[in-house]
């Protein structure tokens, strides 16, 4: 993963809500963002044998752009677990 950018900050406006974003929008939007990448339903990731963790699934290839999805993933991830950003995610 190249650092420059891990060092990419990521910012969400929602243009149709008039709250002040104290840091609840951006997490529920990290939120939002990494249900749908770790969702098995949308071909990048799959269930391991155990039905208890993800694994990439290896026809994520037929996915268009699927490698900068999977790096997306990974530096969400990888931001989450040094906390520079706060999201819900159970890693096992």
């Amino acid at each position: 993963m190249k650092v420059e950018l891990m060092q990419v900050r990521f910012f969400y406006q929602n243009s149709f809500s008039e709250r002040s974003n104290l840091g609840g929008l951006t997490r529920e939007w990290y939120s939002m963002i990494v249900e749908e990448i770790f969702n098995p339903r949308n071909g990048l990731f799959k269930l391991s044998n155990n039905q208890t963790s993800l694994q990439p699934h290896p026809s994520a290839s037929a996915i268009p752009f699927h490698l900068q999805y999977l790096e997306l993933a990974g530096i969400i991830v990888a931001k989450v677990q040094i906390g520079l950003i706060a999201c819900e995610i159970t890693s096992s």
